[in-house]
């Protein structure tokens, strides 16, 4: 059977369910998973503001979230994806309420294998984004492999990556 509750209903049974949601983050790490959310029969569409205000006071505040969200900056993703295997930098996360935008630089040395076309060449990521007749497709694909990488990590503290700005070095 299912139960319809309006919001306020709903707050109320996530405070008495607080204590549990806790224990859980205790023992399985923090996150809003399909698994956290199956665990409590919760639709992962409800108030997701509110369960990040849970999330956030479990880690011990607003700070402490912002700051886990922000642990990679600095550090090195090899991106391998289809045809594309190359690196990046990941630089900078900026939060802006529940909506991230990621820094990034590819390094050199990636290579793309151009699946679209018969001989399916390999090129450098360099030579491939400068190509006058498909470096813009390329280019869309490497944001869009930057994005498939991240957004798991991201929508399970309840952000979504609104964009992603590269720089190739």
């Amino acid at each position: 059977m299912k139960y319809i509750v309006d919001e306020s209903q709903f707050k109320l049974l996530l405070n008495k369910l607080k204590p549990s949601i806790f224990k859980y983050w205790d023992k399985n790490g923090p996150g809003l998973t399909n698994n956290f959310y199956s665990t409590f029969s919760i639709s992962s569409f409800r108030n997701i503001e509110y369960m990040v205000e849970l999330l956030s006071e479990w880690m011990g505040g607003e700070e402490k979230l912002i700051k886990f969200i922000k642990k990679d900056e600095g550090e090195t993703f090899r991106i391998i994806d289809g045809g594309y295997n190359f690196q990046i930098i990941l630089d900078e996360v900026t939060v802006n309420e529940y909506q991230v935008y990621l820094h990034v630089r590819v390094m050199p040395g990636g290579t793309v294998t151009l699946i679209f076309h018969d001989d399916a060449p390999t090129l450098s990521i360099e030579d491939a984004v400068s190509n006058d007749r498909f470096g813009w497709e390329i280019s869309s694909e490497i944001k869009d492999t930057i994005f498939d990488n991240f957004f798991k990590f991201f929508s399970e503290f309840g952000f979504t990556i609104e964009g992603i700005d590269i720089d190739y070095m």
